[in-house]
């Protein structure tokens, strides 16, 4: 199976010492594929949980954004996410900072 460039750089990122050689079945490429991109996954909600514990984001803290509202962490969720008391949904707020 011929594969693109970005996926060969992924598969060499998240699977390393994979032999590109070896002839594969595309059943089988595919399958490593979404190995692949599942470990690519689990790095990035790692570092989004990282990212959120440094900045010191917990349930009961208040945050405000970039227009001045506030609100206060509900909770986080397994992926990084963040639900607000008060709002729906869950999201990655970038721009919104910890109230000190």
């Amino acid at each position: 199976m011929a594969l693109k460039e970005a996926t060969k750089k992924l598969i060499q990122k998240h699977i390393p010492g994979f032999d590109f050689s070896r002839e594969r079945s595309v059943p089988e490429m595919r399958s490593v594929v979404k190995v692949a991109n599942e470990l690519a996954k689990k790095k990035l909600i790692a570092k989004k949980l990282e990212d959120l514990d440094s900045r010191g984001v917990r349930p009961g803290v208040i945050m405000e954004n970039s227009a001045g509202e506030r609100e206060t962490v509900s909770s986080i969720s397994s992926d990084g996410h963040i639900v607000f008391v008060g709002r729906r949904g869950g999201f990655h707020p970038a721009g919104w900072q910890v109230v000190k």
